[in-house]
């Protein structure tokens, strides 16, 4: 069964139609499955992937076509585009790209946090339940002159974390090795 939104119902083609990019660089493991196909079957689809019309091929939303496959569906709301390889791969660079280089709002997250608690399962929403733990355990506070307190700039906010809370973070961000490094220049 489709759970595609009234208003994308016109855009519905068959999964079976659509291809995925053979150089899709951008790929989804197990956790974003996951957290697409709970999305899928709590929410629907509210927005549409994008497929170029020539050869029918996926050039934004594999993760969802996949979620939706394992789901049972047969159709997704895609907006099909005419248009040459070059500008369709363009648009999947920089639709992927501009999706890693947004930035979390720690104290915004932390609030929404605290208003879907009890109502859904962070992990089903993609979060497991030590990034939430940590963000919103934060001390968000108004920047002080005092240039003798320790903390971080981010913005309106200065964030201040004890070594143990920064040790958490690194833990957080996965240990990969640009966390390391974002992690030593803060810490400098």
């Amino acid at each position: 069964m489709n759970k595609i939104a009234p208003g994308l119902a016109h855009l519905a083609v068959p999964i079976v139609e659509i291809s995925p990019d053979p150089i899709n660089a951008n790929t989804h493991g197990k956790r974003s499955i996951a957290s697409l196909k709970y999305s899928l079957d709590r929410f629907g689809q509210r927005k549409p992937i994008v497929v170029q019309k020539d050869g029918m091929v996926i050039r934004a939303g594999h993760g969802v076509v996949t979620a939706a496959s394992e789901l049972g569906w047969d159709e997704v709301a895609a907006l099909v585009v005419d248009e040459a390889d070059v500008e369709a791969t363009g648009f999947a660079l920089v639709d992927n790209r501009s999706a890693q280089l947004s930035e979390w709002n720690l104290e915004m997250l932390s609030e929404s946090f605290k208003i879907v608690e009890g109502t859904f399962d962070f992990g089903e929403l993609g979060w497991d339940n030590f990034e939430v733990g940590f963000i919103t355990d934060l001390d968000f506070v108004t920047p002080k002159a005092d240039p003798t307190q320790k903390g971080r700039d981010f913005g309106v906010h200065r964030l201040v974390f004890s070594p143990d809370q920064w040790e958490a973070l690194a833990k957080a961000l996965g240990g990969s090795p640009t966390a390391e490094l974002v992690i030593k220049a803060v810490l400098s």
